[in-house]
């Protein structure tokens, strides 16, 4: 079911300056540590080339031993300011079902931008724009992707402490 899109925008504030939230996003290592995850997940595989172009492949092992695949493609990279990707999977999500011809179940375009909030700390802005959804309704997709990044963002405050 093709549709115009859904947005959702979430925004926190790290106490950390922007290189290193930047850096979460860009070093594989630390980026395993919270990156698409939710919060009972563990990340099997991430391998990320964080330049324009470059490719994102990320599978997580949810709780019920179930793997999580998702694939995407930077378009943006300007640190420590801004990041811009596409991000797709062949499972949708809600249903854990894939499409007979193995094309995208989903498909959304990410922007995440980093901005000095003042006393070493950073603003970081994630917008996730839903652009096609193939099973579940737009509106249920971006409402899981509100919770998912939400969970992410928790995973990358409490592992700052670790870099």
């Amino acid at each position: 079911m093709e549709d115009e899109g859904k947005t959702v925008v979430i925004s926190r504030v790290f106490d950390a300056p922007r290189e290193v939230v930047f850096r979460m996003w860009t070093d594989p290592k630390k980026a395993r540590t919270w990156f698409g995850l939710p919060a009972d997940a563990k990340c099997e595989v991430l391998e990320i080339d964080p330049r324009s172009g470059g490719k994102i492949h990320l599978e997580s092992r949810n709780p019920d031993g179930s793997l999580y695949p998702a694939f995407g493609v930077f378009d943006e990279v300007i640190p420590p300011r801004l990041i811009t990707f596409t991000s797709e999977s062949p499972l949708a999500s809600f249903k854990k079902t894939t499409l007979p011809d193995g094309s995208p179940a989903w498909k959304c375009f990410n922007k995440a931008v980093f901005e000095e909030e003042g006393s070493g700390k950073t603003r970081l802005t994630v917008t996730v724009r839903v652009i096609m959804s193939a099973v579940d309704p737009i509106e249920d997709m971006a409402a899981g992707f509100e919770g998912g990044w939400g969970e992410s963002l928790d995973l990358l405050a409490a592992n700052l402490e670790r870099f």
